[in-house]
């Protein structure tokens, strides 16, 4: 009675203890790495008023959820890297804590160990969790959309308490990112296929989150209408070897990615051989349906528009984490050689975990070199414009965080020229910038060199090269001085 007791106590403090476990490891390194990517959009935005953000949002791929939250955190915590990546990494550290209750409720307690485990070590959540980014939050939303339709689809009762978490973080997860779309699809399918008597109570529910996302239909309708006629930004996937590249994001490290495919494809073959016919089995297939689809089916539509990219992904990646372990699971029979496996899969995760992930952009040494160089008759071109609220954020906080009219961007780009730092999409635009009245001139250019002589023969008359800087290889700082 005594072991019971303390098995018990040991398994209600799990959570607990993987919510801190996670905080720990993914707070050790947290602000390593500059703010960069596409975080200072998010950053700058969130400091909006709601109804701006909205307005300003609908012209993006980006559903306005995140920065709204964002937008009350910066208010309590500022925007230093610290406070704005603490909001992303809460985030992430609940995950897998939310799919520890999914799995032991309509799984095993062993499978909900292991998963939870698995996605604690991902280098892809970790990555998100330093990242001021909706993606942790969109990998939240997913888990909790899950636990509270499959409970809805099992309860004999109807449950009002459960219906209104259902509806409220399914809306939550379509208004974090488009994508959470998928989600509410592949619960469609399964109840298509496992659960037809459950289909029309559960298309009311369906029905009133769709009014509650009535508002942003229409701006849906016109993003998605946009990446089909216009593309993304991605490219379309290069064969199957871009499935492979895809789990090893997943697996966190190549021979783990092949050991979990030989794991998954041996199960699936001992599945064909020995079909069953056991209704409680659907469980594991609304697991296949939560990967398998979103990751084959994105793939393919991928080659028409591309959207096959690791963060859009994330939402299956709990589905992975449990789909592994289930397969293991199903291919020994022993509990021991069931245990060892589990035991082996968790530890080769936690041995291939990365806890400083790099995000490959150093703008913090660009700046030191402009900082360092730059005179009130120095003129500082940055080449691509998009570059702006980056280094915005990290050379003139005041200029970034300056939203007074309401314009996007338009103030912090005056505030920039004003301390003479000119962010430009074509060289040709450097002519106009270049006259008498400096002394030397910054040059950044980031992607292919390209035409970007361009520039220099702008300068040769007056200017000639001070020094060049390679900060990585498509990151160019120069330094041009009057002659």
């Amino acid at each position: 009675m005594r072991i019971k007791i303390g098995t018990d106590w040991l398994i209600k403090l799990f959570p607990l203890f993987l919510f801190f476990f996670n905080v720990v490891t993914k707070l050790l390194y947290l602000t390593n790495e500059d703010i960069a990517l596409d975080e200072p959009f998010s950053i700058y935005h969130a400091q909006f008023k709601v109804a701006d953000i909205i307005e300003q949002l609908k012209n993006y791929n980006n559903p306005p959820l995140f920065e709204i939250v964002l937008h009350f955190w910066i208010k309590c915590f500022g925007i230093s890297a610290l406070s704005v990546r603490v909001l992303p990494m809460l985030f992430a550290c609940l995950s897998p804590v939310a799919l520890f209750l999914f799995a032991k409720k309509f799984y095993s307690l062993q499978i909900a160990i292991t998963s939870a485990l698995l996605l604690s070590f991902s280098n892809l959540l970790i990555f998100y969790s330093h990242d001021c980014r909706v993606y942790s939050l969109f990998l939240l939303l997913s888990i909790l959309s899950m636990h509270y339709f499959l409970t809805l689809v099992w309860e004999e009762k109807r449950n009002y308490s459960t219906i209104f978490w259902f509806i409220l973080v399914s809306s939550l997860l379509i208004y974090a990112h488009y994508f959470g779309a998928f989600i509410l699809f592949l619960q469609f399918i399964y109840l298509l296929v496992f659960c037809r008597n459950k289909l029309i109570p559960m298309l009311l529910f369906y029905l009133l989150i769709f009014f509650a996302y009535i508002p942003h239909t229409f701006v849906l309708i016109a993003r998605f209408n946009d990446s089909v006629r216009q593309g993304t930004w991605l490219h379309a996937p290069e064969g199957i070897e871009s499935l492979y590249y895809m789990l090893w994001s997943f697996s966190n490290y190549p021979v783990l990615t092949v050991a979990c495919l030989i794991v998954l494809i041996f199960a699936l073959a001992k599945k064909l051989m020995f079909k069953t016919t056991n209704i409680t089995q659907s469980n594991n297939y609304l697991v296949v349906i939560w990967f398998l689809f979103p990751f084959l089916g994105m793939f393919l539509i991928s080659y028409y528009v591309p959207m096959f990219f690791d963060r859009y992904l994330i939402f299956c990646l709990p589905a992975y984490y449990l789909l592994v372990p289930l397969s293991i699971n199903n291919l020994f029979f022993s509990e021991r050689k069931r245990i060892i496996a589990l035991s082996l899969l968790v530890v080769s995760f936690a041995l291939g975990q990365d806890l400083d992930p790099k995000k490959k952009q150093p703008v913090s040494k660009v700046v030191h070199l402009i900082k360092k160089n730059k005179n009130q008759a120095t003129l500082v071109i940055v080449k691509p414009a998009y570059f702006l609220p980056i280094m915005a954020y990290h050379l003139n906080r005041n200029a970034f965080s300056e939203i007074g009219d309401g314009k996007e961007y338009f103030r912090m780009d005056s505030l920039m020229k004003k301390d003479n730092i000119y962010h430009i999409n074509h060289a040709t635009e450097a002519l106009n910038l270049i006259t008498d009245k400096y002394n030397n001139i910054i040059l950044f250019t980031v992607g292919t060199r390209k035409n970007e002589d361009q520039i220099q023969k702008f300068l040769e008359p007056n200017f000639k090269s001070r020094w060049t800087k390679a900060i990585k290889s498509d990151w160019l700082v120069e330094c041009f001085i009057k002659e």
